[in-house]
């Protein structure tokens, strides 16, 4: 998680933050990341649904609500972790990887870098996208998008520390994935965000209703 240290060190020295203001400013410093997510997650939505006026805006509150008000953020958009920066990176590269402008997907792979250089379990997401590459048979994108992320990750453990590689590398397989916790967590999250869940749905009804 360098990249995380190494922002908010900066951030921190920048606004000249110490004591018991290091906290106050870190706070409001990650603040920038839900908004960030929150804008590129509307912008993604109104592009691929092609919404306008009261229907982009009901999409701008959704998406403000999902990255502000509900359980799966709680207080993490006014605490300082690396989870808000990296998932806010990796929205932004789903909605460049959506938007397809030129070397679309040598920016995306350079952000999915910058996301797992905040926390490495977004890898995840990295998957989930060449899955979906690889399904669609769009072999180009998925290797310029594989060649950048892996040419970066591999500078990164080469210009570290043997400290660094090791926790990169082996520290992080000494911890084991606990399935019965994961389904235990499942069902009250799918619950507790049910409203959410189902924006989706509204906003695809109204676009049917529209083009009809």
């Amino acid at each position: 998680n360098y990249l995380f240290y190494y922002t908010y060190a900066y951030f921190l020295r920048s606004v000249g933050a110490t004591g018991a203001d290091i906290m106050t400013w870190g706070r409001l410093f990650t603040l920038v990341f839900p908004i960030m997510g929150a804008i590129a997650q509307w912008k993604l939505v109104r592009h691929y649904l092609n919404l306008r006026g009261l229907r982009s805006a009901l999409a701008l509150l959704f998406a403000t609500s999902l990255w502000f008000c509900t359980s799966i953020i709680r207080y993490w958009a006014l605490s300082i972790r690396p989870d808000m920066g990296a998932i806010a990176l990796v929205m932004v590269a789903l909605y460049i990887a959506v938007r397809r402008p030129r070397f679309a997907f040598a920016y995306a792979g350079v952000l999915f870098y910058l996301a797992w250089s905040f926390k490495q379990s977004v890898i995840l997401a990295f998957a989930g996208i060449c899955l979906f590459l690889l399904f669609q048979k769009r072999w180009r994108d998925l290797s310029v998008l594989v060649t950048v992320f892996a040419a970066l990750i591999a500078a990164t453990l080469f210009l570290g520390t043997p400290q660094y590689r090791f926790d990169t590398l082996v520290a992080t397989r000494l911890y084991g994935f606990d399935f019965k916790y994961a389904l235990q967590i499942v069902p009250k999250t799918l619950v507790s965000n049910a409203y959410w869940i189902l924006a989706p749905v509204v906003l695809l009804l109204a676009t049917g209703t529209r083009s009809e």
